[in-house]
Formats: structure tokens, C-alpha cells, sequence
């Protein structure tokens, strides 16, 4: 008789966690003489745990790290408390996706604790940044998950790996087009690259075109331009731009 146990959790297995640990062997194998390399963690952890193994059993000397959200710092938590710790709401589940998840076991956690080196969280801020960043210089269009790692480098959470030659696992571009979209404009906003404003000025074409000939020459782009006359508070014949 042949009796498969499986545990509470698939993603805990040696087998999953093995075959998520062929990343670690690729990154050593791609980029010669790395000193730290950066993963996700929250969700499953599994990528993280399973690569761990594999470079720390390749070279101790690589310093492996992990990067959550401090919208639920659950990893943090579960290596402190030295049990997994009980799963947090997560209010935009759409946009961290699996990595707002809990449902990692012993193994994956007992992994992380012998041998990840550090554990940093970061805001959703730097994480729709390295989106955007990502997109920009890169052209690679990834998720919460693919651009946590390299918020922790944004954030400047990292500070240690300055001159350092460091890999970070861009692993996952699970995002549909609409949530892209507000992403890209939330990122853009947050830099400063994209603002608006409102003004009163006469209800005369003249004055219309003086405002765009001033925006014109910082070289701006007018994403949007709306006139409101019926509810101004101003005096007759002038017109709110906003």
C-alpha cells in the first residue's frame, strides 16, 4: 500500500521547492561573480526559500534577500514569531496579487530563517516607481511580485549593496491592461511628472491661448483641459481652466 501525505501546503514541498530553486542555479550560472541577489517574499515564498538553497549550497558568501510590502509584513512577522504568521486583510489584493497571499509551511520558513541573509518591506509607492522604471528603461511589463525586488533598491532599503554586483528575480508580469494603466498614471503622479491645476482667468479665446503658449514653452503636455462657466464663483464673463 502507497500512502501519499501531502502537506497543508502543496507550495511547501521539497519537490516545489526544488523546482522553484532552478532560478537561483540560473542566475549563478548567467552572472558570474554576484555578491547578493534579491527575490520576492510574502505569498508562497517558495521562490525565495527554494533559490536560497541553492545559491547559499553554490556559494555561502552570496547574500540572499528577500522584499515584502509593509502593507503586510506577514514573513517579517513568521520569522520573528518562529511559526508562520496568521494571514493579514489585504485591501488591493488586485494589485500585490500572490504575494498579499500567505501559505507558507515549515519548510519554506525554516529555509528563510537559516538562509536568507535579510528581509526588507516597502511601500506600494516604490513598487508602482520600479514598475514604471521597469517599463521605461527595460520595456519589461510586470506585476506587484516582478517589481518588489527592485523597489527595495528604489526605496534605498538596501544601501549595504552600493557597488555591489547584484541580481533580482523579475518574476512575474500577471497584470491585465487596465490596472497597468492606472499604475503607469499613479507612478507618474507620485513623481511629480504629471499634476493638475485650476485657474480663473477672462472667457476669452486670448487668454486660452496665452495659458497654452506658457505651458508650451516648459514643454508640457496638456493630458487634459476642461472649462467651467456655469459654476463659477468669479465675477461674469471669465471661465475656470482646469
Amino acid at each position: 500500500l502507497l500512502i501519499c501525505v501531502f502537506p497543508s501546503c502543496r507550495e511547501d514541498s521539497a519537490v516545489y521547492l526544488s523546482g522553484l530553486g532552478t532560478m537561483g542555479l540560473e542566475m549563478y550560472e548567467q552572472v558570474p561573480k554576484l555578491d547578493a541577489v534579491i527575490f520576492p517574499a510574502g505569498g508562497h515564498c517558495g521562490l525565495l526559500a527554494g533559490s536560497a538553497a541553492a545559491l547559499k549550497h553554490l556559494n555561502p558568501r552570496i547574500s540572499v534577500i528577500g522584499v515584502e510590502s509593509e502593507s503586510f509584513p506577514v514573513l517579517q512577522q513568521s520569522l520573528k514569531a518562529g511559526h508562520p504568521a496568521e494571514e493579514q486583510a489585504c485591501n488591493n489584493h488586485h494589485f500585490y496579487g500572490d504575494v498579499s497571499g500567505l501559505c507558507f509551511g515549515s519548510n519554506s520558513l525554516q529555509l528563510t530563517g537559516k538562509l536568507v541573509d535579510k528581509v526588507v518591506a516597502v511601500s506600494e509607492e516604490d513598487v508602482l516607481i520600479s514598475m514604471l522604471r521597469l517599463l521605461e528603461y527595460e520595456r519589461t511589463t510586470v506585476d506587484a511580485e516582478g517589481a518588489i525586488g527592485l523597489a527595495a533598491l528604489v526605496a534605498g532599503k538596501l544601501p549595504e549593496l552600493k557597488g555591489k554586483r547584484v541580481a533580482i528575480a523579475i518574476c512575474s508580469g500577471n497584470v491585465d491592461l487596465h490596472l497597468l494603466q492606472q499604475c503607469i498614471a499613479r507612478a507618474l503622479t507620485i513623481e511629480s511628472r504629471v499634476c493638475r491645476f485650476s485657474l480663473v482667468i477672462s472667457d476669452s479665446p486670448a487668454d486660452v491661448s496665452k495659458l497654452l503658449e506658457v505651458l508650451a514653452r516648459e514643454e508640457a503636455r496638456v493630458l487634459d483641459i476642461r472649462q467651467e462657466r456655469t459654476f463659477v464663483t468669479s465675477e461674469l464673463f471669465t471661465v475656470e481652466v482646469r
